[in-house]
């Protein structure tokens, strides 16, 4: 039985018009307007049968006008073949039902249902000029693939009728904008009955045939299009633009784009955004990314894709996915190679991707290391600075990721063109001698004494900041750096070394600027994060002076505000996993900071589905020490699905070796619970061995030696000898 409140999508109450001067031509005309749009389709009956009685009703009142039957039938499969709307979708039967009562090859240029199921579809919408209508209307183009044709644009005999030479060109042009002229299989047809004149049509038909390319899909309600397009994608203006805007403003379309020319620029509100575009290019990707949430950064990035300079000053201020996906069309080639070329400009993109790599942008940063990498770097003879720091902060970039291998590559680029920049600046030196011995730490190459390179940039870094201090100035950031890296090397190699460790830490807040000025405040609280960890590591004795430095590095005056932090979203993911790590360790240790109201209030706040957590590093020990908090408050089912989630972030396929050892922190909690079966056992001990491998191999030859259970027990007994500081 059809719900009343569907009633109106049956053909048989398609004639229902509201009642108006003008008697049958206006009821006709209400009919094709609704038939010719697809926001509300009109396959609903109760059965196959009912819709043949339904059908046959319509075809008796529409029997003197054939072309409101045509209508009808291109509009059933048209919404057969490329979607139907939400409340009301096509019918399992509709393809058996269209093939028995429609000529369907003669709708569709040839091909039966049979054919055009194997086909890909899409469609999108275009505003027209209707003088006798009064103003502009919307209509549609259906636009398909099929994969064994061999016959090049198929356009049906009677859409073929109604076009002229010069529209019909403007077709064929569309699809030689987007595959080139020798492309098979291609059928299209406007949902119209009305003839199709001009060229204004094309864009919208070749937008639709670059979705069928690249086998994406638009918005179909979402983006209107109109434009003349050329075989090489360029568009020339069209007519007619203030009926046209008032059509797709009545259409409720969000995204409107059209061709320079010379009416004013559009007036954009809340409602519609119209771009002016001048390729097929840069009408796509503006079709592709368009997402109403993020308008203002879509009009930026149209004209980063436009001028080089504009692409610099504006590159991290847009989602870095799409700078990939413009990167991987090719729609970056011209303004990529034009900053590549310009010292000036690689030198402000150098500067930005040094400010994501810092500040732990990291998807940002390798957006922008994909862009310019292989044969797109920059050349060094023309920026040898520009290069080395480059290389340099690649260096960074994959020691947050974890990926040794290619850390060690550009580590090796950077040692390559260190003389070249050595005259040039200390400090993009000293930064790489310092992601060297990071790039140690990842690579579980524990050792309390530093590279020579960098006990030697160290001495001269602080004969630098002696000379600096006479004039006053008491913060370094290099300098800080330098100690917060040497202190982490310290505590790295166990609480043996604590006092060492805390030392150059407090030399290092010192130097970011402790006390001088709230500006510095993000640069010395994060070594109080370090200082945490390591006060952590050396057990319950050293439990006080870890809240202490807990609450400075999250700027608290007690734990509980924690709670009020996190929920107010100040925290960082730094933030939440050294907080985590704090509360495990104590409720361990039964400090009474660390209560059972705490723990429970901090394990309901970070529920399945919580939004606040990523996948990259740390939170994968995030997850790992909420399982511990969960399975200490006697949450086991809990626990055990914070373990595995963390389990799931460590085997990311995005994870470095790095990463993907820490798995065994959760394995060995699941292990003991009995959460783990023997084939994922076996799996894990493969990727365990292989990343291994891939690391400094002494650290981790106790587990190597033993069997993977064994291995399992070692960890979860001593977790800190094989994870030591703020690896878990």
């Amino acid at each position: 039985m059809i719900p009343a409140r569907l009633d109106s999508l049956t053909l048989s109450n398609l004639f229902a018009a509201p009642a108006r001067n003008g008697g049958w031509e206006v009821r006709r005309n209400h009919v094709l307007e609704r038939l010719a749009g697809l926001e509300k389709i009109y396959w609903l009956a109760d059965d196959p049968d009912d819709f043949t009685a339904q059908h046959r009703e319509f075809a008796e009142r529409a029997d003197d006008q054939p072309g409101l039957l045509r209508m009808l039938h291109l509009h059933l499969l048209a919404s057969a073949l490329a979607g139907g709307d939400r409340e009301n979708a096509v019918p399992d039967w509709a393809d058996d039902w269209l093939e028995a009562h429609l000529d369907v090859p003669a709708l569709s240029g040839g091909s039966d249902m049979f054919l055009l199921r194997k086909a890909r579809w899409r469609r999108i919408c275009f505003p027209v000029h209707k003088t006798l209508l009064h103003g502009g209307r919307i209509r549609w183009v259906i636009a398909g693939h099929l994969p064994e044709s061999s016959v090049g644009l198929i356009t049906p005999d009677w859409l073929s009728e109604t076009l002229s030479p010069k529209t019909a060109a403007a077709a064929t042009a569309a699809a030689a904008a987007v595959f080139g002229w020798r492309e098979t299989g291609l059928v299209w047809f406007p949902l119209t009955v009305d003839a199709v004149r001009g060229r204004s049509f094309s864009l919208a038909l070749a937008l639709a045939f670059r979705a069928l390319r690249e086998n994406e899909r638009l918005h179909p309600a979402g983006i209107a299009a109109t434009g003349a397009v050329d075989a090489d994608g360029r568009l020339h203006p069209v007519g007619h633009m203030a009926e046209k805007r008032a059509a797709v403003r009545q259409h409720k379309c969000r995204l409107f784009l059209r061709p320079k020319g010379d009416d004013p620029p559009p007036n954009n509100d809340c409602r519609l955004l119209e771009m002016m575009v001048t390729t097929l290019d840069e009408a796509w990707i503006m079709a592709r990314l368009h997402d109403p949430a993020r308008r203002r950064e879509l009009g930026r990035f149209l004209e980063m894709l436009r001028d080089p300079a504009r692409f610099v000053r504006d590159a991290g201020t847009v989602p870095p996915d799409w700078l990939r996906y413009a990167g991987g069309q090719g729609l970056l080639d011209r303004i990529l190679a034009a900053v590549r070329s310009d010292p000036a400009l690689f030198l402000r993109i150098t500067d930005l991707f040094e400010r994501c790599v810092k500040e732990s942008r990291n998807e940002a940063a390798l957006a922008l290391a994909g862009l310019f990498s292989g044969d797109r770097a920059v050349d060094p003879a023309a920026a040898p600075l520009s290069a080395f720091r480059w290389a340099s902060l690649q260096v960074g970039m994959w020691n947050h990721r974890g990926d040794v291998a290619k850390a060690d590559a550009w580590s090796r680029r950077a040692d390559e063109l260190l003389p070249a920049a050595i005259p040039c600046d200390m400090d993009a030196v000293a930064d790489a001698v310092n992601y060297q011995l990071v790039h140690r730490h990842n690579r579980y190459h524990f050792d309390p004494e530093p590279t020579p390179e960098f006990t030697r940039m160290l001495k001269a870094l602080e004969a630098r900041h002696k000379v600096q201090q006479e004039f006053g100035c008491k913060v370094d950031l290099t300098l800080g750096a330098f100690y917060g890296t040497l202190g982490q090397n310290f505590a790295f190699c166990g609480p043996a070394r604590l006092r060492q460790s805390l030392d150059v830490f407090e030399r290092a807040c010192t130097t970011l600027g402790r006390g001088v000025s709230p500006e510095n405040d993000p640069h010395w609280r994060r070594t109080c994060n370090y200082m945490t960890y390591a006060l952590l590591d050396a057990g319950p004795a050293h439990a006080d002076q870890a809240l202490m430095r807990l609450c400075e590095s999250l700027n608290l005056s007690a734990p509980d505000q924690a709670l009020d932090a996190c929920v107010r979203a100040r925290f960082s993911r730094w933030d939440h996993a050294l907080f985590t790590r704090w509360l495990a360790d104590t409720l361990d240790a039964a400090h009474p900071a660390a209560d059972a109201s705490l723990a429970d209030a901090w394990l309901e706040l970070h529920g399945p589905g919580n939004p606040l957590a990523g996948d990259e590093h740390p939170w994968q020990l995030w997850s790992w020490n909420l399982g511990r908090i969960a399975r200490r408050q006697g949450r086991t089912g809990e626990a055990i699905r914070h373990f595995q989630a963390a389990l799931s972030r460590c085997r990311r396929p995005e994870a470095g070796p790095s990463i993907r050892v820490m798995a065994l922190l959760p394995l060995s909690a699941l292990a003991a619970e009995k959460a783990v079966g023997r084939n994922e056992l076996d799996a894990e001990e493969a990727a365990f061995r292989k990343a291994a491998g891939l690391l400094h191999r002494p650290h981790f030859a106790g587990l190597l030696e033993r069997s993977f259970v064994g291995a399992l027990e070692a960890v979860r007994q001593e977790a800190g000898r094989w994870f030591p500081f703020n690896y878990r």
